[in-house]
């Protein structure tokens, strides 16, 4: 194990306590101080970008040519659609074939959609297409939740409640998503 990345983080602590003198609250003043520098380093436009990064790869697609269900999903003025794998917004990555949590039952328990369709119809945006998942209970050997397929749905980035990716498997005939960590809904606020 090596320490001096710890030292380091620690020399700073060590530089604004005595830079700054006042030893009356220092877990506050150390920690105020320390959350106004991560904002600064984070406010940096490569951390924070607003803007949209497109593959350049994908290809054309006619409107007609997507399932009934897609179409009834969206309404666009151009019968053609650019389609990519992934897309990168606001510092969020999605991709074809991964899911993300975009809403959350009465009972706290997240909704999912698996991605299916990336489409830009026209200049700066996205509509992410794919098939909504609902949980129908959690199970405790796997510490996942049982989905099921519910339909069709469609989202614009920015409006999902996490945007990390989360992978779907099954397991004896049924479908199961974990989640990297607890989300609990009254977090998500919009």
């Amino acid at each position: 194990m090596w320490c001096m990345r710890y030292e380091s983080k620690h020399q700073y602590f060590k530089s604004v306590a005595q830079t700054v003198g006042n030893f009356i609250n220092i877990a506050q003043t150390l920690s105020t101080r320390h959350q106004m520098l991560q904002c600064y380093l984070f406010s940096d436009k490569q951390v924070l970008q607003e803007e949209l990064e497109l593959p350049s790869y994908g290809k054309s697609v006619c409107l007609t040519s997507l399932p009934v269900p897609v179409q009834q999903c969206l309404c666009y003025a151009s019968p053609t659609l650019w389609s990519v794998k992934e897309v990168t917004t606001a510092s969020c990555k999605f991709q074809v074939g991964a899911c993300v949590v975009v809403d959350f039952t009465s009972d706290g328990d997240p909704v999912f959609i698996e991605i299916q369709h990336i489409l830009q119809p026209h200049q700066g945006h996205v509509d992410i297409v794919g098939k909504l998942l609902i949980p129908v209970a959690f199970n405790c050997t796997y510490f996942c939740y049982e989905v099921r397929c519910s339909g069709w749905a469609h989202f614009h980035p920015g409006f999902e409640k996490d945007c990390s990716l989360l992978w779907a498997y099954e397991v004896n005939g049924c479908r199961y998503i974990s989640l990297i960590y607890y989300m609990p809904p009254w977090s998500c606020s919009d």
